[in-house]
């Protein structure tokens, strides 16, 4: 059989499937985190799991709620719109609407009333001051029974930005037929590429441009 060879296109249709082809990724990694976060740790009692399975069930919550509301972001390039998906579902409005809360005052930017600790000091049954001491509360978490809704909650994204990536790489298949046997034959192997420190704050479309001019300093 002969090689097949992945080669790069930078039209405005093909960096556009690319930014909603990540954005898949973020709804799949969600979809997976919450999914193994409700068959593993779902309705365990904090004091029958051992401190790394709290931290890794802490971190699996966090981690899907941050990349599912994420790819709703106005301020990125490409974004989706929960209005597009969710105003026609009962209540999916006010659902993505808690998501994004939590992601907000919780999982990432302020933290609001999920994390809580009060601080006091310790007395004994005489009233003498023994020292002091706290109690933390962390939101784990919703119930085990959530399951199936938030599931299909993120599922739904994940078929409209399947359909999306869908129309966009028919579009870029019948612009490349187009192409002249020449203009083809100089196309560059897509790859991906190691990032500079200096330069993780750079937009991805910043970023490609400087390797394209053979900027990488």
């Amino acid at each position: 059989m002969p090689t097949v060879t992945l080669r790069e296109l930078t039209t405005p249709i093909a960096r556009e499937l690319s930014e909603y082809t990540l954005l898949k990724n973020d709804l799949i990694q969600s979809f997976e985190a919450l999914e193994l976060w409700f068959n593993k740790y779902a309705g365990r009692k904090k004091d029958d799991m051992t401190n790394e399975e709290r931290l890794i069930a802490l971190s699996l919550f966090r981690n899907a709620i941050i990349m599912f509301v994420g790819c709703f972001d106005k301020s990125a390039k490409v974004s989706l719109s929960e209005t597009d998906i969710y105003s026609s579902r009962k209540g999916g409005l006010e659902y993505f609407k808690w998501l994004q809360d939590i992601r907000d005052t919780y999982a990432a930017h302020t933290f609001g009333p999920l994390r809580q600790c009060s601080v006091g000091v310790l007395m004994d049954e005489a009233g003498t001051l023994v020292g002091t001491g706290h109690h933390v509360q962390i939101y784990a978490g919703p119930i085990a029974t959530a399951k199936g809704d938030i599931l299909s909650f993120i599922s739904a994204a994940g078929r409209h930005v399947e359909k999306i990536i869908t129309d966009l790489a028919l579009k870029m298949l019948k612009d490349a037929k187009k192409m002249t046997p020449s203009e083809l034959a100089v196309l560059k192997v897509a790859e991906v590429h190691d990032v500079d420190p200096r330069k993780i704050r750079t937009s991805r479309d910043s970023f490609l441009r400087s390797l394209r001019k053979g900027d990488q300093s």
